[in-house]
């Protein structure tokens, strides 16, 4: 995207600086979610095929605001 939509190619400083960040915010986003991801996995795994175990209504905007910035847990979240 980076080199269709900008044209970027890989040795310019803006391609890099852009990916660094991506991966910043990437490595924040996986942190921040972490918690929800071990709960989920713990009820699925625990949950027979009977019970209601059910992730489908969960946005990430509840969990996490991304910015260009940074990431963080989202207000309407608590610990």
């Amino acid at each position: 995207m980076l080199q269709s939509e900008f044209g970027l190619n890989e040795i310019d400083e803006d391609f890099k600086k852009c990916v660094n960040d991506f991966e910043i915010r990437l490595q924040e986003f996986n942190q921040e979610v972490l918690e929800f991801n071990a709960l989920a996995y713990l009820r699925r795994k625990k949950s027979d095929s009977n019970s209601n175990c059910s992730f489908g209504s969960v946005k990430t905007s509840h969990m996490v605001n991304v910015t260009v910035n940074e990431v963080c847990r989202s207000k309407k979240t608590t610990r």
